[in-house]
């Protein structure tokens, strides 16, 4: 936990562990739909069927799940 918290930017507080994991888990999961945001912001400007603009998703650097996610979400199938 100490080290997802320090990867977070969450400060680790031993006394309040419960706290510590609602901060961190808040904080990955804002991460995770800033990623999905910008994926889905750059399918947008792709051609192709979902597939082909998930592999190029895929190619430009982003998470196998992220761009099939975001292809889908972008081309509204």
């Amino acid at each position: 936990m100490r080290r997802r918290a320090e990867r977070a930017g969450v400060p680790y507080d031993k006394s309040d562990l419960l706290g510590t994991m609602e901060a961190v888990v808040q904080a990955e999961a804002s991460e995770v739909c800033d990623g999905l945001a910008e994926a889905q912001s750059r399918a947008k400007h792709l051609d192709g069927e979902p597939v082909e603009v998930a592999r190029q998703l895929v190619r430009d650097g982003y998470p196998p799940d992220t761009a099939a996610m975001a292809s889908v979400l972008a081309l509204g199938v």
